[in-house]
């Protein structure tokens, strides 16, 4: 067991305790989508963005999860929702001699969002997207966990 020592840590431990048993939910939703092959981007916000407002929870935190070898999740800005920068700068990353598995690793296949009164957390332009290093059309399933007020 865990001792705190000083008013601060006692009002912070206090605090978790009241929150996690009053207000935890979880709840997991998965989505599908295809991808085209030979490196691309595509923009899942809107997908993410229903998965959190219709999971009715106001405030918390989005876990969004791929698996697999050939694909990797990310947040770009994107001005008006425009991936064409963004592209430009992962075609770097494309262009390096790597197998996509090391490129997918680099990135990561998951990302946790916050979320206030049913919205992300993301800035005007930053879009959550998915890298595609792979040479061939895939349909991939997305997985979306919320964890936050029952509401």
């Amino acid at each position: 067991m865990t001792r705190f020592i000083g008013r601060l840590g006692q009002s912070i431990w206090h605090w978790a305790v009241t929150e996690y048993n009053q207000i935890t939910m979880v709840i997991t939703r998965t989505f599908e989508i295809r991808t085209p092959g030979h490196e691309d981007l595509l923009d899942i916000t809107g997908q993410v963005e229903r998965l959190v407002r219709s999971g009715g929870m106001p405030d918390g935190v989005a876990t969004v999860f791929i698996p697999g070898c050939s694909v990797a999740l990310a947040t770009v800005e994107c001005e008006g929702g425009d991936l064409a920068q963004a592209r430009s700068h992962f075609r770097a990353l494309w262009d390096m001699a790597l197998e996509p598995q090391i490129k997918v690793t680099m990135l990561g296949t998951s990302l946790m969002i916050p979320f206030q009164r049913g919205n992300l957390a993301l800035s005007t332009w930053q879009r959550v997207v998915l890298v595609d290093m792979g040479l061939r059309e895939q349909w991939h399933h997305v997985t979306v966990q919320l964890v936050g007020d029952k509401g």
